[in-house]
């Protein structure tokens, strides 16, 4: 099953919890199975119109979350 859309990024949480909010989601809804590969870096950030480093924080966030 395909990821769902992200949903537009509100301005008040940061951008880069949002992000790791949005996959946490995917993954308990069976979406993205633990292990699956991510979107990189630069396609995170283009999905979500964020920075780069702001996609790698989110990113960052959910591997400490392992």
């Amino acid at each position: 099953m395909p990821p769902a859309q992200p949903e537009p990024i509100e301005r008040f949480d940061p951008a880069w919890k949002q992000i790791a909010s949005f996959y946490k989601k995917e993954i308990l809804a069976g979406r993205l199975a633990r292990g699956d590969r991510l979107p990189s870096i630069r396609e995170t950030a283009g999905q979500f119109g964020v920075s780069p480093a702001t996609a790698q924080q989110a990113m960052a966030h959910l591997h400490l979350a392992e």
